[in-house]
């Protein structure tokens, strides 16, 4: 049962990996250099958001199906969340923020991928120099780094449940 355990920690270590470097890489790196080259044409940052996207929801449906095995072969189970057991004690408060947030950030991420995402690089492509492209583009980014922010949360509040609380 210990190899089960950690081979679902290894998958769900390696999703977080992939949906926390993407969303690093896209905010961090592929964003600012559009926007120091003018911000004119958008087709690199499109076609990564594209592909990121793809990669990210695997990543993230990863990251709940191993995160609910976690918890099941922990010992946590579906009953200990309803009633509240799962969440008693400072490693326990730390798990009902990490669901916290990951409720959050998965709605967030949603609308960010599949409305405001779309929105602004249509805007941006039919009326690049509009107020309403200019306004779709800072919300995407701004929605963007908000979803990067809460990752790194989702995960300091994971390394506070696994090490048992502050």
């Amino acid at each position: 049962m210990r190899l089960v355990y950690l081979a679902n920690v290894y998958v769900h270590i390696l999703a977080a990996m992939a949906w926390i470097g993407g969303s690093a890489f896209i905010a961090l790196v592929i964003a600012p250099l559009m926007r120091r080259g003018g911000g004119k044409d958008h087709s690199a940052l499109r076609a990564a958001a594209l592909r990121f996207r793809t990669v990210g929801w695997i990543s993230l449906g990863l990251l709940v199906a191993t995160g609910a095995g976690n918890l099941a072969l922990r010992g946590i189970g579906l009953s200990d969340l309803l009633t509240g057991a799962a969440f008693r004690g400072s490693g326990g408060h730390a798990l009902g923020c990490k669901l916290i947030l990951v409720a959050i950030m998965l709605g967030i991420s949603g609308f960010h991928d599949f409305r405001w995402g779309p929105a602004a690089v249509r805007a941006l492509e039919s009326s690049p120099g509009s107020a309403a492209a200019e306004r779709g583009r800072r919300l995407a980014g701004r929605v963007g780094r908000l979803v990067f922010l809460l990752g790194l949360l989702i995960v300091a509040a994971a390394v506070i449940f696994t090490r048992g609380g502050l």
